[in-house]
């Protein structure tokens, strides 16, 4: 049976086509119209069934035209060199969701959903547009987190529209939905008793692990996925070879290694074939990349720990390490893969020395 759901100022219908699909369509703001559409597509569903023509429709809800998908193509075809597959999908997928119906996988049948952007071109975006879309999708639950990622997505394709013509320019320039939050979050790092009661609490294997962590500023994937071959050992010249396809921005890098990483690494591939993983076992794990992380979470709940406190701080360990030792800002981001300078200059505004106490230094 034909019915409709509101959301928001708008009814949405739903029916059942003949092979029994749910069908969900963004109808209008009148309830009447929308409830008649929604018997007359189920009604010529019924008459296709049965072999009869279907009767002409008052309306049909408008679609966007097809060079807007066309245009999401081409932004997949430009991303796909830069990104990985599951984020170049990710995007995609949000994309779609914003601007073209699509289908779920809900219990036995597929839903279609309507757009989330009632436009009908680029050009229709604007920042009154956002405002009722932000205020709809709140409505429903979704929390501020997951709109800001949206709302990233949306206006970093609208800056490649711009561009490339498609549209005069981003109509989201200097559109502000939510306000500035200064956070602390990631800026919380352990002391180093902190980090030894919660090391001590691993086997030898982990303990080396999570040590060359500590001792080099790689990422957990990268460390995972380093083979012997990609280990380079000289005198005062060690470095680890990360290829694009294993960095998070895809972006070939050399990562030095100090002396602690160098003493760490090297009793872990002598005697191994060059394709073999360094770090190939290890204590307690039985999935590598969610076990070790997960229960790293779970020492620093036993140890009563309060700060927010993840095996990514140890990357943030090493770069303070760093810059106390002196090292310059623009090697330690290519050393860690950070693509600006500006993570860095964060852990640098909270946890160096105050400018007096730096210049105090210099004698």
């Amino acid at each position: 049976m034909a019915r409709i759901l509101k959301r928001g100022q708008v009814y949405y219908m739903i029916w059942k086509q003949a092979d029994g699909t749910t069908i969900r369509k963004r109808g209008f703001k009148d309830k009447q119209k929308s409830l008649q559409l929604a018997h007359e597509l189920e009604w010529n569903a019924t008459r296709v069934k049965y072999g009869a023509e279907p009767l002409k429709l008052i309306c049909i809800p408008q679609t966007p035209p097809p060079k807007l998908l066309t245009i999401i193509d081409k932004y997949r075809q430009y991303m796909e060199p830069k990104l990985r597959a599951v984020s170049v999908n990710a995007v995609i997928g949000q994309l779609k969701n914003l601007f073209i119906q699509h289908k779920r996988r809900e219990g036995k049948h597929g839903t279609i959903h309507p757009p989330q952007l009632s436009v009908n071109s680029l050009k229709d975006i604007t920042t009154k547009t956002l405002d009722t879309w932000f205020a709809e999708q709140s409505a429903l639950g979704y929390r501020e987190s997951s709109l800001r990622t949206r709302y990233r997505v949306l206006s970093t394709f609208l800056n490649w529209c711009a561009q490339r013509n498609y549209i005069p320019s981003n109509p989201l320039n200097n559109y502000l939905p939510f306000p500035h939050k200064e956070t602390n979050d990631i800026l919380e790092l352990p002391t180093e008793d902190e980090y030894n009661k919660v090391v001590s609490e691993f086997g030898p294997q982990t303990q080396d692990f999570l040590n060359f962590l500590k001792a080099s500023g790689l990422r957990i994937g990268e460390a995972l996925s380093t083979t012997v071959g990609d280990v380079f050992l000289d005198n005062g010249n060690s470095y680890i070879y990360i290829s694009g396809a294993r960095s998070k921005n895809r972006t070939a890098r050399k990562v030095g290694l100090i002396p602690r990483a160098v003493a760490i690494i090297k009793t872990r591939i002598e005697g191994k074939d060059p394709t073999a993983l360094v770090f190939d076992k290890l204590d307690l794990m039985d999935r590598p990349t969610t076990s070790v992380s997960k229960q790293f979470g779970r020492m620093v709940k036993k140890h009563k720990i309060a700060k927010k406190m993840t095996i990514h701080s140890l990357r943030g360990m090493f770069i303070v390490s760093a810059l106390k030792a002196g090292v310059a800002p623009t090697v330690i981001a290519k050393q860690v893969g950070h693509s600006s300078l500006t993570m860095v200059m964060h852990y640098a505004k909270h946890h160096i020395d105050d400018i007096t106490t730096q210049l105090a230094k210099m004698g």
